[in-house]
């Protein structure tokens, strides 16, 4: 996820069938914790 064009978190994930994915490993950079980041990304794949 970027804001103003800086990297604030990322996550990793598969496709695992037609309809499925995991979602294995959601990352924020330090001082950015508790402001959402990794709710909206995951909220993106989903």
């Amino acid at each position: 996820m970027a804001v103003n064009e800086k990297i604030k978190a990322k996550i990793i994930f598969v496709f695992t069938g037609k309809d499925k994915i995991i979602i294995d490993h959601t990352e924020v950079n330090l001082g950015k914790n508790g402001k959402g980041f990794g709710k909206k990304i995951v909220g993106k794949v989903v």
